[in-house]
């Protein structure tokens, strides 16, 4: 007699986890268990089970075979790569019905015995006909089961929402509707995009006509609170800060030192009237009216003059400046005499030159003046925002800014070599402030209402559109300043509906000649632009006023 093989039968008490402690206890033989599973078990109807299954197999290595009837889980087990084989599926077996030989005589009935289903555990047998529904229309299609091993989806067997001794109800019955419904909505949505390609519509994009708004009120700061006059719309009274600020910067500096660098030297020309030669010994030195010393480089021979025309001997001689540096440069002609020994000289071919100095940026006094002044300049700027950090909403009056004090602190002195000089400059700045926030408000709001009232008939100003200019000092006297406030805006022309309604009524039909004219005509449109659809018509006003629509260009 053969060994059977170890089998898991899948009860209706079992849960995964369960059988999965089962299979391990089963497998521990080393033999292939079979893990046998009902169709109308209620585990392993999803992919997320098959894979909780799957896991635990692999983790352990388990030698399992799973063995059902359901098409589905084993479509699920193939899928996931959990070997599976199909069971028979159950036999019905019609029990034999004896009949008696005659009325009388009262034979007992055998009762019909099962089969053995040998290695089939989990198999069934019915003693009687029993309606089975169609396998084909009853299961799920292969295509259902892909869905679920890629979704995770449950799905219900065959007779899970049966009742008991209802006829078996089909679980997927065609959807003989689907093609239908697919159809009828591409052909609505067909007939929409071509109702929208064929049928002309046009926008017109408009700019409204604007009209520039001005306005302005003034205020007063007063020590008392009180306005200067009747001039003023309100009055704040002001109080009186100190501040401590700290302005750094840097400028570049402007002196200069001069390095002589190189020497002048020019060619220079030499006469002899006397009947004897003469020579210049080198180093012989010369001179310009202004006291520019040069010398001879090196000695020169004057031949004597010609005592037959009487004409003087001539030579020409080399000179070159005592001190290095630009101021050997000389003119031509400034260098000119006549020697101790009666040689006439003059550099009268050309000027001297060669002569250099190099230049060193330093430090002038100039130079820390302008930082200084600089720090004062930025005094008031400096105050408001310190104002602003120590009390936000507060505001200060410029005209009264002052420096009590400053203590000034640079990186480089007067005639010192360098690039640039910076300053850090540690002030004490007095000022008189107001409160900005209530100021701001109420002329803000002052001026809104009086933008708006100044709006042409037709014509619409947004808030947010306007804007206020910074308080200006306009006077100032001994009882306190006065201030004013500008404020700008366009209000722009409002087309409302009935005005839209009334012009796309008078531009339906219009050729493109006449819809500019029309629009041009509209003292409520400063500028448009026309977009006609579908563009591969020729350009035209729809007929249909309701097809023409209007939107503001920003």
């Amino acid at each position: 007699m053969t060994e059977r093989k170890p089998s898991v039968v899948i009860t209706s008490e079992d849960t995964l986890p369960g059988v999965v402690e089962r299979l391990r206890s089963a497998a521990q033989g080393g033999q292939t268990v079979d893990l046998v599973v009902p169709i109308d078990s209620a585990l392993l109807l999803t992919a997320r089970e098959f894979r909780s299954l799957k896991e635990a197999i692999d983790e352990d290595r388990l030698p399992v075979l799973l063995r059902t009837s359901d098409p589905l889980r084993l479509q699920l087990a193939e899928r996931l790569g959990i070997p599976a084989r199909a069971l028979p599926r159950a036999r019905v077996m019609a029990a034999a019905v004896a009949v008696p030989p005659a009325p009388p005589a009262r034979t007992p009935v055998p009762q019909p015995q099962p089969p053995d289903n040998g290695d089939w555990p989990g198999e069934t047998s019915v003693t009687g006909p029993v309606p089975r529904a169609d396998p084909d229309r009853s299961w799920p299609r292969l295509d259902q089961a892909d869905a679920l091993a890629r979704d995770g989806e449950e799905l219900a067997g065959p007779d899970q929402d049966q009742d008991a001794g209802s006829e078996p109800m089909l679980s997927n019955p065609p959807r003989r509707w689907l093609p239908v419904a697919v159809v009828l909505g591409v052909l609505v949505i067909g007939a929409f995009l071509a109702l929208n390609l064929l049928v002309p519509q046009a926008t017109v994009r408009i700019v409204p006509r604007s009209a520039p708004l001005i306005g302005s009120v003034m205020f007063d700061v007063t020590a008392d609170g009180q306005p200067l006059d009747a001039g003023a719309v309100f009055a704040l009274a002001p109080q009186e800060r100190q501040v401590e600020v700290v302005w750094e910067s840097a400028a570049p500096v402007t002196g200069v030192r001069l390095e002589p660098d190189g020497t002048a030297s020019s060619a220079i020309e030499l006469r002899n009237a006397s009947a004897e030669p003469l020579t210049i010994d080198a180093g012989t030195a010369v001179a310009t009216e202004t006291g520019v010393a040069f010398t001879f480089v090196e000695a020169v021979t004057v031949p004597a003059a010609d005592p037959a025309s009487g004409a003087p001997g001539a030579a020409t001689g080399r000179v070159q400046a005592e001190a290095p540096g630009a101021a050997g440069n000389v003119g031509t002609g400034e260098l000119g005499g006549r020697l101790p020994n009666g040689v006439y000289y003059s550099n009268r071919m050309g000027p001297a030159g060669g002569g250099s100095d190099k230049e060193f940026p330093v430090v002038a006094q100039a130079d820390l003046e302008a930082l200084s002044a600089a720090a004062i300049g930025a005094a008031p700027t400096l105050a408001a925002t310190a104002v602003a950090e120590t009390e936000p909403g507060a505001a200060l009056l410029p005209a009264t800014v002052s420096v009590a004090a400053q203590r000034d602190e640079f990186d480089h002195e007067v005639g010192e070599d360098t690039e640039s000089v910076s300053l850090q400059a540690t002030m004490t700045i007095v000022v008189q402030t107001y409160d900005g926030a209530a100021a701001s408000a109420d002329y803000e709001q002052r001026l809104a209402s009086s933008l708006a009232d100044d709006a042409p008939a037709g014509f619409a100003l947004e808030p947010e559109e306007i804007v206020f200019g910074e308080p200006v000092a306009m006077e100032e006297t001994e009882r306190g300043i006065r201030l004013e406030v500008t404020a700008e805006a366009d209000a722009n022309a409002v087309l409302d509906e009935a005005e839209r309604s009334a012009l796309a009524a008078a531009l339906a039909g219009a050729s493109p000649e006449q819809a500019t004219a029309i629009l041009a005509e509209s003292t409520d449109i400063a500028d448009f632009s026309i977009e006609y659809q579908p563009s591969w018509l020729a350009p035209q006003m729809p007929k249909n006023a309701a097809r023409i629509q209007f939107e503001v260009a920003e």
